[in-house]
């Protein structure tokens, strides 16, 4: 599974080509591109500032502060608005109006 969505990369073809962590058909692909970028910025923008400050750690640092940071991040993000308005909208079977706070 991706980090920032729910495309997982079929690894049984040799015809994917991951761009940017996601598997693309063919790197050319501009529409399957935007299709990813409209996802993304559908969600909520500290989650997905939090998860790619994750990613980057991972690459920097050793383990155990990669899962210090990860745990940190996480639980900073209950504190936000989007937060609220994701569990509201869970609850109300709809789908969130992300502010970015």
């Amino acid at each position: 599974m991706e980090i920032l969505s729910t495309k997982s990369c079929g690894r049984s073809s040799g015809t994917h080509t991951p761009i940017a962590g996601f598997c693309i058909i063919e790197a050319s692909d501009l529409d399957e591109a935007l299709k990813i970028a409209a996802q993304i910025a559908a969600l909520s923008r500290p989650s997905v500032f939090l998860a790619k400050e994750a990613v980057n750690r991972a690459y920097e640092t050793t383990l155990a502060e990669g899962v210090h940071f990860e745990r940190r991040a996480f639980h900073s993000l209950f504190a936000t608005e989007d937060h609220r308005e994701g569990v509201k909208s869970f609850l109300e079977k709809r789908a969130p109006v992300f502010t970015g706070r």
